[in-house]
């Protein structure tokens, strides 16, 4: 099924969704079109950019809008979805990368589809809706303006930006910026009281950690020369580590995590270490776990391995997914 179509799912009955939606103008999947938005009772009379000239619907694929503005109205659509869906104290974790304008990687690309060419070409020079207003070269900030209409239309609260920083990236052939090292995963809540298991994903101290705390009641410097509220700060909190009462660190917002190197024909693959850290916090053992753009599976495997239930949404990689997902209980909804 497509996530622009009702999802079969009832009100509130997801404690977590964690996905990553194909990023705007990367690239074209060898998958069907897709009608988007719209009237559901109308014929469609489409004109040569895609839009239906009776009720304004588009048809194509989502990721390759004719503009940003678009894409984000698009988005906007099954993020309504997701949040009907999600449990009042449950998260979601939306993972989106940035494009830079004017890039032609995706619609238009060379290396995309052979069909899509002169189509999105045509699109770019005469739109229906919205324009493309961004200089060339310049960076879109695409995930920041989706964060910033979840919450105003929706009303999704943004906790966290957490900076997924990887590892192991492919090399960029851009020789006149710095090439791009990390990615955005918003944490979003539907309500302030949410549940959320620090404890779960806590960094052990390292062993230099536990030196300074003991040192920190030895210390040669007088009130005089360290400020009394830092130190009386620094005392309190070695005391609590030395006693046992800190189970470990905050890990913080930037997450040092290696891509996934399945060796799977899928670019996009989340990282199994990614996923796990964003299940435990979220979610306790029987929990419903939502990918609506689940790709290779890896959502739903990592849930399976963390004894929680798991539910994936998406039209393409059914012999990935076959090949990931035999040997686990996973409820699908495919195309």
């Amino acid at each position: 099924m497509s996530v622009f179509e009702p999802w079969p799912l009832e009100n509130e009955s997801v404690q977590v969704i964690i996905t990553s939606p194909p990023y705007y103008q990367k690239r074209v999947y060898n998958i069907p079109p897709t009608i988007i938005g719209g009237n559901k009772e109308c014929d469609h009379i489409f004109n040569k950019n895609n839009f239906c000239d009776n009720c304004n619907a588009w048809i194509g694929q989502y990721g390759n809008e004719p503009s940003f503005q678009q894409f984000i109205f698009n988005t906007l659509l099954w993020c309504k979805e997701a949040y009907r869906v999600l449990k009042d104290d449950g998260l979601f974790f939306l993972n989106m990368g940035d494009t830079y304008s004017g890039s032609g990687c995706g619609a238009g690309s060379k290396k995309g589809n052979k069909i899509s060419n002169a189509r999105y070409i045509d699109i770019y020079k005469e739109q229906k809706s919205g324009k493309q207003t961004l200089p060339n070269k310049c960076k879109m900030l695409i995930p920041e303006r989706i964060a910033i209409t979840l919450c105003d239309e929706l009303n999704f609260i943004l906790r966290n930006k957490i900076i997924w920083h990887k590892t192991s990236v492919l090399p960029e052939s851009c020789k006149d910026r710095f090439s791009q090292k990390y990615e955005d995963i918003f944490m979003f809540a539907k309500s302030e009281k949410h549940y959320f298991d620090l404890d779960s994903v806590l960094i052990p101290f390292a062993k230099s950690t536990i030196e300074r705390a003991k040192g920190a009641f030895h210390s040669e410097k007088s009130e005089e020369e360290t400020s009394y509220i830092s130190n009386k700060s620094s005392r309190k909190w070695s005391d609590k580590l030395l006693r046992g009462e800190l189970k470990g660190a905050n890990p913080g917002d930037v997450w040092r995590i290696t891509k996934s190197n399945n060796k799977l024909k899928h670019y996009a693959q989340f990282s199994e270490q990614l996923v796990e850290k964003m299940i435990k916090c979220s979610t306790k053992p029987g929990d419903i776990v939502l990918d609506c753009f689940a790709g290779s599976g890896t959502t739903l495997v990592v849930a399976q391995k963390l004894h929680r239930k798991s539910i994936g949404i998406d039209l393409g990689y059914k012999d990935i997914q076959s090949h990931k997902l035999d040997n686990i209980q996973s409820t699908f909804f495919p195309h």
